[in-house]
């Protein structure tokens, strides 16, 4: 899918009034008034900096679509989700409102179980949830946070 969107889906969902910020290391298209964009690494030092600066209040939702290049290898492609959804867990605690909501797409694997043990010591609750419309072979899951 191309950079951008969940985001503009996203948009379609809340409406117009709702502000939305998108991070991808691609550059996104202008998609809407509400949403404003950031070309950025989520690894980068300043990464909560720069998104404080274009959205100063914490979130109600955080929605992560990160996804590693794959490779075709399951447990590469698997590690390398679980530490793009390591790093949006941690981005969480600076920039998640008290009761927000973590959203992020898993590949499934090895540490799976093991990751969303690590979320429910930061969660209250944490729960999946694989979509219908997703491919029966394919991997990837939902991880609920809250």
């Amino acid at each position: 899918a191309a950079p951008g969107s969940w985001l503009q889906y996203a948009s379609k969902i809340v409406g117009p009034k709702a502000e939305l910020v998108g991070v991808d290391l691609m550059p996104i298209k202008k998609l809407a008034r509400n949403i404003v964009t950031l070309e950025a690494d989520i690894f980068a030092d300043d990464i909560i900096a720069r998104t404080i600066l274009l959205h100063p209040r914490k979130f109600n939702l955080i929605l992560s679509d990160l996804a590693p290049k794959t490779s075709g290898i399951k447990t590469t492609d698997h590690a390398r989700s679980i530490e793009l959804n390591q790093r949006a867990a941690e981005l969480s605690k600076d920039l998640l409102a008290p009761n927000g909501t973590l959203v992020l797409k898993i590949f499934q694997g090895g540490d799976f179980q093991y990751f969303l043990k690590k979320l429910k010591t930061t969660f209250e609750s944490v729960k999946t949830f694989k979509p219908q419309a997703s491919r029966g072979r394919s991997f990837e899951i939902y991880a609920i946070c809250r």
